[in-house]
């Protein structure tokens, strides 16, 4: 019997947006182009207006995680001295302090 899951060789990354009144919602992605260097590559040149969070997944070695710090510092390092839009730069300041801050726990609870 076929899987119901598609089954891919490789690392898939999603981000979740904010839609404003529309709620939130994982960006529609072609697998094949969602890998991490262009998802960074996407966040730094303004693809997603309000970004929140991303998360990558691998379903053929079985595992998800959000990835979110480890872009945000991808970003920081690609983007320095590249104008970031309001959204992306919301994205990597929030989730760097949310990681860094001596108050992350506090930064924690108000973001959830």
């Amino acid at each position: 019997m076929a899987p119901l899951v598609p089954c891919h060789e490789y690392d898939v990354h999603l981000v979740l947006c904010d839609f404003g009144k529309h709620g939130t919602a994982y960006v529609e992605t072609d697998p094949a182009k969602a890998d991490r260097n262009r998802v960074v590559r996407d966040l730094i040149v303004g693809q997603y207006d309000r970004p929140l969070s991303v998360v990558a997944f691998n379903t053929a070695k079985g595992w998800a995680h959000d990835v979110s710090e480890s872009v945000a510092r991808s970003i920081m390092k690609a983007g320095a001295g590249t104008s970031l839009t309001a959204g992306t730069h919301a994205f990597s300041w929030r989730t760097w302090l949310t990681v860094y801050s001596p108050y992350s726990e506090s930064l924690r609870l108000i973001r959830t």
